[in-house]
């Protein structure tokens, strides 16, 4: 028995009776699993507006139905893309972990590296099983337990709760120096279904997930998150997580802790990053700012530009081009890896036609 079978998990599952109406949606196994299973590429995007804002605010909309989802205001840009595969694809996963649990890759923005989410399908559940993270100073942080994300049918009034033990061993050279473990209780219900707005215009149908969660020890924590299942046309198109804390309200306008997560089905071309045509010349703030070691760039062209994208240390020396030449109207990402630099202000400038500005990044290790 590996470490994860170890872990009792007390899983109550309560059906509600879902509210008739043809604006109504619900998500099948077979629609989730049709996008999200091993061998299926990935996409995850955030939004950058966060930064905008000493107070980031969202509207998570009510419960019931039918709401109007307003998310055409962000400006997602790519920041992870994978494909999902099986944990023994990964030695070290593979000995903790069953095979039929799937991962991918994520950006660490906590000391560098990457981190990977260990999830499990089954005909019933989705949910995340634990949590690997790699650091670039040759240590590894390994969480076991489970975290329920829904269930199938996904159904407007399901409502989940879970407690069970969650435990972490970080290793540094393939040692384990320090280990700890803490009860983790988690409230999940499907209340409210409507329809979300996009930033380029597109509506499709949704269903809203209200997720608390508190953590005993080692530290108690609280947070809440809201989960929005997007559906168009029959098929499954992704995922928008908004993160809180337990003492914001359920309804209306809640403060964020972290920037919009998207998470996208790549094969359906309704559901490719959004964006509306920009107007103007823009150089966006980058993100994850502070980064270690990778950030990503944006930045919007109203027509083709001749463009030069440069990198330079706080004392004026240019130490990369990151982008140079034509370039068509629209939005472009670029990513920066400074892993060969020390921490510090760095100045990214942009250069377009007569256009010229400059942003501030800040590079933590």
């Amino acid at each position: 028995m590996n470490i994860g079978q170890r872990f009792v998990v007390l899983l109550c599952v309560v059906q509600a009776i879902a509210i008739s109406s043809p604006a109504q949606t619900n998500i099948s196994h077979s629609q989730f699993t049709s996008y999200f299973n091993v061998g299926q590429p990935i996409r995850l995007l955030v939004d950058t507006t966060i930064f905008s804002s000493e107070t980031p605010m969202v509207y998570v909309g009510h419960q019931g139905g039918s709401n109007v989802y307003d998310f055409s205001s962000a400006v997602f840009v790519e920041y992870a893309s994978d494909t999902l595969d099986s944990v023994s694809e990964n030695e070290f996963l593979a000995e903790r972990f069953p095979p039929q649990y799937f991962t991918f890759d994520i950006p660490n923005d906590e000391g560098g590296g990457f981190e990977n989410p260990i999830l499990s399908i089954t005909d019933t559940t989705f949910t995340t099983m634990g949590q690997y993270r790699f650091y670039t100073s040759d240590s590894v942080r390994v969480r076991h337990g489970q975290e329920f994300l829904f269930g199938f049918p996904v159904e407007f009034g399901d409502s989940v709760r879970v407690v069970g033990m969650h435990a972490e061993t970080t290793y540094v050279s393939d040692s384990p120096v320090e280990m700890q473990s803490f009860e983790r209780t988690q409230e999940v219900v499907v209340d409210g279904w409507g329809t979300v707005n996009l930033p380029n215009g597109l509506e499709v149908n949704a269903l809203r997930m209200r997720d608390t969660e508190v953590y005993e020890a080692p530290d108690f924590f609280t947070g809440k998150s809201f989960r929005f299942l997007l559906e168009s046309g029959g098929a499954f198109v992704g995922m928008i997580f908004v993160e809180s804390m337990n003492d914001q309200p359920d309804t209306g306008w809640v403060a964020v802790d972290a920037p919009i997560q998207y998470i996208i089905n790549p094969s359906i071309t309704a559901a490719e990053v959004p964006t509306e045509p920009p107007t103007g010349f823009e150089l966006a703030q980058n993100y994850p700012n502070p980064f270690n070691p990778e950030t990503s760039i944006r930045y919007s062209l109203p027509v083709g530009s001749k463009v030069r994208l440069t990198v330079y240390s706080i004392l004026g020396q240019e130490l990369a081009v990151l982008d140079e030449g034509e370039k068509s109207a629209g939005w472009h990402t670029i990513r920066w890896n400074a892993v060969s630099q020390p921490s510090g202000i760095y100045f990214v400038r942009l250069q377009a036609g007569s256009f010229v500005s400059t942003r501030k990044v800040v590079l933590l290790k």
